[in-house]
């Protein structure tokens, strides 16, 4: 093995070496807390292989508590928020990016300035409104703050100002009506990007904590996030149905990655965020 090669197998195998040690510090985490789900309470602060497997810890927490209806509420409010965002957005964005009209960097502007304001700014605010319109403790109170984001316009439009005008141009001469361009052009030509952001809004959607805590008031619209706190805080709760409670929490997102993996790396390989 000549000195070059030497010099490549060292370059790979440090990086190598280096990315094991970050994906076991990531990764480790996570498996103990599955691991820890599965035990007997008395064994959970031990590095070992459970003695029992107790299942029991994911049914307990379910049967004592209304964490179904906390789960439900959860996937209604991530799934109406996120096909919202997608259809909004991906429309905004599209529009922002190839229409010329009066105002539009302005309006451009001041939306992507509504990022950099605390969202603890405009709760109290955001709360005083809804209870005018007698939304607390309602679906439409809790989902409507997040029916379309800053960011989602964002990354639609700088997405849509890849694409070719001459797509546009096309259509048009063949007689495509408007928001027919969007449905059979544009959005065609953005599947990655918009399953990127169907991923980002699911996790941070699911994770959402502040606005439910606030406008959820009862076990009718309280989301899974607000249930996992209350059953952490709650005198004497046995850890290990803590830990299965948090698994039951993560497993949507993982899956939904698994999904959506491959859009979601072709769409940061191929566009990114620059222009």
């Amino acid at each position: 093995m000549n000195r070059r090669n030497l010099q490549h197998y060292a370059y790979f195998s440090f990086h190598y070496i280096v990315l094991s040690l970050w994906a076991i510090v990531v990764i480790g985490p996570i498996l103990w807390v599955v691991v820890s789900s599965v035990k007997p309470n008395d064994e959970v602060f031990r590095l070992s292989i459970p003695s029992l497997i107790k299942l029991d810890n994911y049914l307990i927490p379910f049967q004592t508590r209304p964490y179904g209806r906390y789960y439900l509420n959860s996937v209604i409010f991530v799934a109406i928020a996120t096909f919202s965002n997608l259809f909004f957005c991906s429309l905004t964005g599209y529009g922002f990016a190839k229409y010329r009209f009066w105002g539009r960097d302005v309006f451009f502007i001041f939306t992507i300035a509504t990022m950099m304001i605390p969202v603890h700014v405009i709760v109290v605010p955001l709360f005083l409104m809804f209870n005018k319109l007698r939304w607390i403790d309602s679906f439409p109170g809790l989902i409507s703050p997040f029916l379309i984001t800053a960011f989602g316009i964002f990354l639609m439009r700088q997405h849509a100002r890849k694409i070719p005008n001459d797509y546009i141009y096309s259509a048009r001469i063949d007689g495509t009506r408007e928001f027919g361009i969007y449905l059979r052009v544009i959005l065609p030509l953005s599947k990655s990007i918009v399953a990127t952001l169907a991923i980002l809004n699911a996790i941070g959607f699911w994770d959402e904590f502040l606005w439910p805590l606030i406008i959820a008031t009862s076990p009718r619209t309280r989301t899974l996030s607000v249930g996992i706190s209350m059953f952490i805080t709650s005198y004497q709760t046995p850890v290990n149905q803590m830990f299965a409670v948090s698994v039951c929490a993560m497993a949507p997102l993982l899956v939904a990655y698994a999904i959506g993996q491959r859009h979601f790396i072709r769409s940061l390989a191929l566009t990114g965020l620059k222009e």
